[in-house]
């Protein structure tokens, strides 16, 4: 939630679009009810938008599956986009843990067609 807040806050000032994008990884999250899963999710996404932002910005909600990396990227490719803004969690554990192959954060980085601002939450 804070990198969204981040996000639209750097949009404002610059008059940019802002893409909310969730990645849902595991089918099994959708099993018991998947409309009314990606409902919420959409909603949840929604609700981080503050009422005012179409004043200042184009906000556009996407839920896409797959590998969260691969799809952030790709995403990103598609929309042209000129910043990734990402929240990532503090490492458990200090040193390279928070940066060992197979982290989506890592993945997103290292691969990434643009600049991508990391927030610790």
């Amino acid at each position: 939630m804070h990198a969204a807040s981040y996000a639209l806050s750097l949009a404002m000032d610059d008059r940019g679009r802002v893409t909310l994008l969730h990645v849902v990884s595991d089918p099994r999250e959708l099993q018991a009810n998947p409309q009314k899963h990606l409902m919420e999710i959409r909603s949840r996404l929604k609700r981080l938008i503050p009422e005012d932002a179409d004043l200042f910005c184009s906000p556009e909600v996407l839920i896409e599956y797959g590998p969260p990396a691969k799809r952030i990227l790709e995403t990103a490719q598609r929309e042209h986009t000129d910043l990734i803004v990402m929240g990532v969690h503090k490492p458990k554990y200090s040193g390279l843990a928070s940066h060992a192959p197979h982290d989506v954060a890592y993945d997103v980085i290292s691969q990434a067609p643009c600049p991508v601002l990391t927030l610790t939450s």
